[in-house]
């Protein structure tokens, strides 16, 4: 969302900017996009995910993956991406891993602590066979762990990939420097997004009018 905001205040006057989302109908995407690309003039392509038929692209999904993600979100994604024309799209820009780069998951640092590698497991199966596993890797916290496996392992394997499969794909919050900046602020000062609102606070106030999914959701 901010990154779609922000985009446009910068776009030169010929420039255009088609925003694209895919949910059910009744979805808070679809609400949160149609509002914002009304809201900027923006064009706006919505895919309707009501009817499963995007589920069955499992093969292509199971490719993308290697078999390590979760195949339906890969398949949904995949499908939609199939119905664009790209020939006309110079490049994808998307808010990948926004929320986290300056915006911790964890409301406090107690949460940050210990590593859980089932934290953001999609299932918990068989979390027997793999619950003493011994990481490959030290990590020095939680953040930095789920950071690899939720992030570069696990969102990685999805939108980008699918992406570059069509187009380029870009996203400002994979920049190592600004990354690392982050990362070396004490988790007390950006712990429950705190930061992340006092900049959107401080530097784009009218933005506060658009909601925010996970907020509603809590």
């Amino acid at each position: 969302m901010m990154t779609t905001l922000i985009v446009n205040e910068l776009k030169l006057k010929n420039e255009k900017f088609i925003n694209n989302t895919y949910s059910q109908s009744y979805y808070l995407d679809k609400i949160f996009a149609k509002d914002i690309a009304g809201f900027l003039c923006n064009q706006l392509i919505f895919k309707v995910l009501d009817n499963g038929l995007s589920l069955t692209k499992i093969d292509e999904a199971k490719l993308i993956s290697e078999g390590i993600n979760i195949y339906t979100s890969l398949a949904q994604f995949f499908e939609f991406s199939e119905l664009i024309n790209f020939e006309k799209i110079d490049l994808i820009q998307t808010g990948m891993l926004d929320d986290v780069i300056i915006g911790s998951e964890y409301a406090n640092t107690h949460q940050n602590n210990e590593i859980d590698i089932l934290s953001k497991a999609a299932s918990k199966k068989i979390k027997e066979k793999v619950i003493n596993v011994n990481l490959k890797y030290e990590y020095k916290s939680n953040e930095i762990f789920n950071f690899h496996s939720r992030g570069f392992s696990g969102m990685n394997l999805a939108t980008p990939l699918i992406f570059q499969s069509f187009t380029d794909i870009h996203s400002p919050f994979y920049d190592v420097d600004f990354m690392e900046y982050c990362l070396s602020i004490p988790l007390s000062y950006w712990a429950k997004h705190n930061i992340y609102f006092k900049w959107i606070l401080s530097k784009y106030p009218d933005e506060v009018k658009f909601k925010w999914k996970q907020l509603i959701l809590k």
